[in-house]
């Protein structure tokens, strides 16, 4: 027997009574709600890598100059837009192109070879800025040096961006202002909760499972688990519960050390006696998601650490891989990027390496900054594929944000964060940075009527004497 939230016993192990159907009464069923995947331009229908990377570029700047240029007339009125080529000295115009940060100290391969030189490599590092970098904008003819009121610290490679200002006798632009493209058109969150009938209803969000990970403390885990399938707590806790539509895990679901150099060189010879450690982590991965599948839908994203593509954007994990979860009509393998529409609600997701990536080559100090940064730039990974590896699109850059999302969230972060953007025309994104739950314990509950996020703590330890759960008032 255990007890619940308003102090009633509740016989939860014991048979039912004989001639009654006393379970009738018990039973918690799950809401429902629509559900649309909307990732359709992140899969891959052939893969040709015989190509140059200038495409994406190309196909980036020509699909955004529109979306630039209108942003750039709503701040700056009647402005004159020019194209590099027709400059002139002295003249305030607006130009409009495509960032390239110059930096000294980022990575390449020239660097990386230089260690067969004897020469001693470039020393890894948390960020790669120095005082000497600057900024370049290019357009289809060619490129010019931008100086003046324009943070290079905070901007990156790859950005779509107006900037107002005039060439100087030096050859370089003298900016005065610059903006970036914005955020889209919204839709309207509402018009698809008709059956929701004003009730709330939750997306449960989780990254970093780190599956094969020494010391991997399953307890946690199992707690969410236990509680997300009606196993775990009181007849109050069933009833939030049963409002969770959808589970949806940001990649990461595997520890980095299964992806050690050397152990992958000896699972290419496997023996009766030596095993793959990713092996056994996926048992342990499938297991835990036919336990969800089993009652509730669930998404799983691909990450750095997964077995997948490492280029973006990331396809789906092979089915094989699941035979437990895969017999659920409820579990879904997705691409990363994801993004889907839950509810009416427009939800994208990263594993957090776009964000990851931008954090490297930049000055900003808090990640919610960046998430914003790409958000009003209109653009997931505008660093691919400078530093982030992508696929070498010819004709298309899926990454473009052309329909505003709802929910922005981005996995893998160092804590939770949760910050709301604001755009031109009345859209309002809500940003939602998850940490890994391997080392936080932490769930994240999107109630997609109100988008309100609401942390879930799991903790298997009771050293967590500084946790304000165990502060006395």
């Amino acid at each position: 027997m255990i007890e619940d939230c308003a102090g009633q016993k509740n016989d939860v192990l014991s048979c039912p009574e004989s001639g009654k159907n006393s379970c009738v009464g018990s039973i918690v069923e799950r809401l429902e709600c629509s559900y649309s995947n909307k990732s359709e331009r992140f899969l891959l229908k052939k893969r040709d890598f015989n190509r140059q990377y200038a495409h994406i570029y190309s196909v980036r700047l020509m699909e955004m100059r529109k979306v630039a240029a209108l942003a750039a007339r709503r701040k700056w009125d009647a402005v004159s837009i020019r194209k590099t080529v027709e400059l002139k000295v002295g003249e305030r115009c607006c130009l409009i192109g495509t960032l390239y940060k110059k930096m000294e100290l980022k990575p390449s391969i020239l660097k990386e070879l230089s260690i067969e030189n004897n020469v001693i490599p470039q020393p890894l590092r948390e960020k790669y800025i120095s005082e000497n970098d600057y900024l370049i904008l290019e357009d289809e003819a060619q490129r010019v040096k931008l100086v003046g009121n324009i943070p290079s610290e905070y901007l990156i490679t790859g950005l779509i961006i107006a900037v107002l200002g005039f060439e100087d006798d030096a050859g370089y632009f003298a900016v005065e202002n610059y903006c970036l493209c914005g955020l889209p058109e919204q839709e309207d969150p509402t018009k698809d909760q008709t059956l929701l009938n004003g009730e709330d209803c939750f997306v449960a969000i989780m990254t970093g499972l780190h599956f094969g990970k020494k010391g991997h403390d399953c307890l946690q885990l199992q707690m969410l688990i236990d509680l997300m399938t009606g196993q775990l707590g009181c007849m109050k806790d069933h009833d939030k519960i049963r409002k969770v539509v959808r589970i949806v895990i940001c990649g990461n679901s595997l520890s980095a050390c299964t992806r050690d150099k050397d152990k992958e060189s000896k699972a290419k010879y496997l023996t009766r006696n030596t095993k793959a450690d990713s092996v056994e982590a996926m048992m342990h991965l499938d297991e835990c998601l036919s336990q969800l599948a089993s009652s509730s839908p669930v998404d799983i994203m691909p990450g750095e650490n997964d077995p997948c593509n490492y280029q973006w954007p990331q396809q789906p994990l092979h089915s094989c891989m699941f035979p437990r979860a895969s017999a659920f009509s409820t579990f879904n393998n997705v691409t990363n990027p994801y993004e889907a529409s839950v509810a009416g609600v427009r939800i994208l997701c990263t594993d957090g390496r776009n964000v990851n990536d931008i954090f490297r080559f930049s000055d900003h100090a808090k990640r919610i900054d960046i998430a914003k940064l790409t958000l009003d730039g209109a653009h997931i990974a505008p660093s691919a594929p400078d530093t982030l590896g992508c696929y070498p699109y010819y004709d298309e850059d899926p990454f473009i944000i052309k329909e505003c999302p709802h929910v922005y969230v981005i996995g893998n972060q160092p804590e939770y964060q949760h910050g709301v953007v604001t755009g031109k025309m009345g859209q309002k994104v809500n940003i939602v940075l998850v940490p890994n739950f391997s080392s936080s314990g932490c769930c994240v509950l999107l109630n997609l009527r109100t988008l309100e996020c609401q942390p879930v703590m799991f903790l298997s330890r009771l050293e967590h004497e500084n946790n304000q759960l165990y502060q006395k008032e």
